[in-house]
């Protein structure tokens, strides 16, 4: 089942269990009706189906126990009612934050994720692993990286207690990401080669993952040889993931443009902004505008217009990265008027880039 759809199935499973705490049974019904026909008709991951299950308990549990007298509703009923939405409400609150994270309202996420913090007790310890994780990374979505760094930290001691390697990776990912992302290589270097280890058995889609974060580190260190190696080969090992393939040819393009691959870097720029406008992927449509505005038209207009456009979205490091690249291009062209615009804009960016903007 694609990510998308799984986040649409747990809403629906989150309006069952809301219309039965506030006892609303016609509406419970129709809820368990849809949730039925999709778990039967869908696959879905191993939490929704504990989700589904553990609300399917409680409904039967009202459903029985509407039948009976209410002398004979205590007990049994109200033990189980009240056991089983000790874990239900974590499981609520948790689903409810995924489900605005990805739909990109990360404050509210945390919201969410603050009230599935409080129900934490009778959660297992992988799975405490997976929400510190999971909050760390919405942190990290809206730049506030200190207290990101906090939570894969909480992340990361739970998975090694656990000897969760494969969960250990991604925790360690976003962490060099963000010590990339403030420059302080050094730091993420040693995060990066962790998981260039770990990676070496995994999956092709961790390695694909694994190698388009390592290749976006070596393109803020100016390595870019290397990083075309790892972009290229992010590509062939993500083939069924497209949304990143997409982000990863846009990266690629500019990339060939930087290497004097220019026929090489015309012809995936092409086909990489058809597919960032099909798709509607707003960062990388404006990098491919900023790329074809620098090394095919020449014309600086079309670099204004993407950076305009990120930061109208808020993507502040994004249109960082933009203005640091043009400057550069400026610089090697001995215009060191342009070259000075542009860094001052960067710099603005930066300044920016430690705001929390609205969602």
């Amino acid at each position: 089942m694609e990510a998308s759809t799984i986040v649409d199935f747990q809403k629906v499973l989150s309006n069952w269990y809301m219309a039965m705490v506030e006892l609303d049974m016609p509406l419970a019904h129709k809820q368990k009706e849809e949730a039925d026909f999709l778990m039967q008709h869908m696959s879905t991951d191993e939490k929704t189906k504990t989700y589904y299950r553990l609300i399917d308990f409680r409904y039967r549990v009202m459903t029985e126990a509407s039948l009976q007298a209410p002398s004979q509703q205590t007990g049994v009923f109200q033990d189980s009612i009240r056991e089983t939405d000790q874990v239900l409400q974590y499981l609520y609150a948790y689903m409810e934050g995924h489900y605005e994270f990805h739909n990109g309202r990360y404050k509210q996420a945390i919201n969410f994720f603050e009230m599935a913090g409080n129900h934490l007790d009778g959660v297992r310890t992988e799975e405490k692993g997976e929400f510190y994780h999971r909050v760390g990374e919405t942190y990290y979505r809206i730049n506030q990286f200190t207290v990101a760094l906090a939570y894969f930290d909480k992340a990361l001691t739970l998975y090694e207690s656990q000897n969760m390697s494969h969960r250990m990776i991604f925790s360690w990912l976003f962490t060099g990401a963000i010590y990339s992302e403030l420059y302080l290589f050094d730091k993420a270097e040693h995060y990066y080669q962790k998981i260039l280890v770990a990676g070496e058995e995994r999956t092709n889609e961790t390695q694909g993952l694994i190698k388009r974060a390592v290749a976006l580190h070596r393109i803020r260190q100016e390595h870019f040889h290397e990083a075309s190696i790892l972009l290229e080969d992010s590509i062939e090992l993500l083939s069924d993931y497209v949304i990143v393939q997409i982000k990863s040819k846009c990266n690629l393009a500019n990339i060939y443009f930087r290497i004097g691959k220019v026929e090489a870097g015309t012809d995936l720029l092409l086909e990489s902004e058809k597919l960032a406008s099909k798709y509607g992927l707003t960062e990388y449509i404006a990098r491919c505008l900023a790329t074809r505005g620098l090394y095919i038209e020449e014309d600086l207009k079309f670099v204004d217009n993407a950076i305009e456009m990120l930061r109208s979205n808020k993507l502040f490091f994004e249109a960082t990265e933009i203005c640091e690249e043009t400057s550069n291009y400026f610089v090697t062209e001995n215009n060191f008027v342009f070259a000075y615009e542009y860094m001052k804009k960067a710099n603005t960016f930066r300044i920016n880039h430690q705001i929390i903007g609205d969602d």
